[in-house]
């Protein structure tokens, strides 16, 4: 990422310590990572293909989009989606202080695009203010108002003139949210209309936010340089600024810094004020005293993933202490038990099965569901205190029972599940409200009575042998719509049988029975409120009608309370008949 100040001739020799001196107060305290920035594209350390393609793509970007010559993605030898060549903004992702904002300052500058203008996290970048962008910059030129500087230019009115040409860097993408309300979408309609390129950079190209601005970009990763390769350039940096350091230190701390090159450049640049380091040089043991100040959190470079691979590894997990593995349940306790719950048998696969491994998984098993516990206790008390317990039983103490080898973790399927089962209580809760009118069943007892078994053959019997009219008698008995058939009830069933009996009924039967539902003369019962609205509306459970009967205010005469209890057993769901007027 950052220039060499002194290049030596052979690739391993020491560079030679110069002793600067400044001329001003500024020029003294001004940072490292600014006074050594790369100024050509030479000077970049690393990423030498991924420069190549974003010059590659903002060279031709003119002829591709303005003038419509496309280009052919080459084919993948392994599959997968091609690269979208044709795209009218790029994405560049990569770990921080690796270069990419520079590498695309550079690129866009030695390529001749003469304006750059560069948004970051620390700019406003919601919806109107992009939409406003994107106004302004509907030609490819950038506006310049003004005129000459003589004194009869002066006087007369500034005209805008189309006079730059203009490359946007939308920097930290993956940051914009909270006060950034609607930018990513603002973003990506205003990608596809640009006739400017745009180059977004982020850090997590996984991140939610940054997912569905992907489609719309040529996909460009940064990955961090080697140690070596840093240790050798920032060896010559150091050295101009007045330290020597050996290369295993500086190969030392890249390392501990997550190969962050801009972190890197700041701890030498703290060390070299430091009184025991100037006049001298930082050796091994020095470097490795001074580490544990100044090693990144081990937070900032891990993901779930990565963590639970590490805690899974028996030569990794062996290394590390109950502290560090408890550090790695909270780079995401939210998810870290779920992943070692996921992962833990999976690690030991290829194990010789005994008596001695059984017991290994019984005993993760049970402290994965202890776990489970503290974690019910903490989310529904509010204990939060009891955290570092559930991260104990849930993540450390299965790691150090059961670990093996992970080469890559899966992600929990229990989040999918839970997503299927939250679907199948709505539409549980859904079809219940209907059927109150007509049934005595309760919500907890649809599935597991054989009630909605019953009730989806007597359904089905009359659509396979063609009776329209029996079938739309069934429904109106029970007021029930055709949705409730091709959707609550088939899937509801479909959970519990595994068979998809309503997808087998003949579709003109199907339109038939449409038709019928559609042509007024069967009258719609119940209706749900709004999604918003539900949860006041429509208590869940099976207590509805005791809930509304304590919350009902006490009844007037008897007319009254035998009103107010059929309204609460209905739960005001029924679509009451308008009153007729008098003629």
């Amino acid at each position: 990422m950052f220039s060499a100040v002194s290049r030596t001739s052979a690739s391993n020799a020491r560079p030679q310590v110069v002793q600067r001196t400044f001329s001003t107060v500024a020029e003294a305290t001004e940072p490292w990572v600014s006074r050594h920035a790369p100024s050509t594209l030479d000077d970049l350390l690393g990423n030498a293909g991924s420069v190549k393609k974003l010059s590659t793509w903002l060279r031709d970007w003119d002829d591709v989009v303005l003038r419509g010559r496309k280009k052919v993605a080459p084919f993948k030898p392994g599959g997968g989606m091609p690269d979208n060549l044709n795209a009218r903004a790029a994405l560049v992702s990569g770990p921080p202080g690796i270069g990419k904002t520079t590498a695309a300052r550079l690129v866009a500058k030695t390529l001749g695009w003469d304006d750059i203008l560069e948004y970051n996290a620390s700019d406003a970048r919601g919806q109107k203010i992009i939409n406003a962008l994107a106004e302004g910059l509907a030609d490819n030129r950038t506006l310049t108002f003004g005129g000459s500087s003589s004194s009869s230019a002066a006087a007369a009115p500034a005209e805008p003139r189309l006079t730059k040409r203009a490359v946007i860097v939308m920097d930290e993408v993956d940051g914009m949210g909270g006060g950034d309300r609607g930018g990513n979408a603002a973003l990506i309609k205003m990608i596809k209309k640009t006739k400017n390129p745009i180059i977004c950079i982020c850090n997590d190209h996984g991140s939610p936010k940054v997912r569905s601005l992907a489609f719309s970009c040529y996909d460009i990763r940064f990955s961090r340089p080697t140690k070596s390769t840093i240790a050798q350039r920032t060896a010559q940096i150091a050295a101009s600024e007045g330290l020597a350091a050996e290369p295993n230190a500086l190969e030392a701390l890249a390392e501990s810094c997550g190969n962050d090159i801009r972190h890197v450049l700041n701890q030498l640049q703290v060390m070299a004020k430091m009184p025991e380091y100037q006049g001298g040089q930082v050796g091994y043991a020095d470097m490795r005293d001074r580490l544990r100040n100044i090693a990144k959190d081990s937070g900032i470079m891990l993901n779930p993933f990565e963590a639970c691979r590490q805690l899974l590894t028996s030569s990794v997990v062996q290394k590390l202490s109950t502290r560090e593995k408890l550090d790695l349940f909270f780079i995401d306790h939210n998810l870290m038990h779920l992943m070692v719950q996921e992962n833990y048998l999976n690690s030991v696969a290829k194990k010789p099965v005994d008596v001695d491994l059984l017991e290994s998984c019984a005993r993760s098993a049970e402290s994965i569901a202890i776990g489970d516990t503290v974690n019910e206790r903490i989310r529904g008390k509010q204990e939060w205190s009891l955290l570092p317990d559930m991260g104990l039983m849930s993540a450390v103490h299965p790691a150090f029972v059961t670990s093996g080898f992970v080469s890559f973790p899966e992600f929990p399927k229990f989040l999918g599940n839970y997503s299927k089962m939250s679907r199948a209580r709505r539409l549980c809760s859904e079809l219940e409200a209907h059927l109150r009118l007509s049934s005595a069943v309760r919500t907890r007892w649809l599935t597991g009575s054989g009630y909605l078994e019953t009730l989806h053959r007597r359904l089905l019997k009359p659509l396979r042998d063609e009776d329209i009219a029996g079938a739309v008698e069934v429904l109106d008995a029970y007021g029930l719509q055709r949705e409730h058939v091709a959707e609550h009830l088939s899937e509801l069933v479909q959970h519990l049988t595994g068979e998809e009996d309503f997808k087998l009924v003949d579709p003109k039967v199907k339109a038939a029975m449409t038709r019928e539902m559609n042509s007024g003369n069967h009258a719609v019962k119940v209706v749900l409120p709004a999604a918003k609205k539900r949860r006041a509306s429509v208590p869940e459970g099976d207590d509805l009608g005791d809930e509304a009967d304590k919350d009902a205010p006490p009844a007037k005469d008897e007319g009254a309370e035998k009103d107010g209890e059929d309204d609460a057993t209905i739960g005001g769901l029924v679509r009451k008949a308008k009153a007729k007027r008098g003629a």
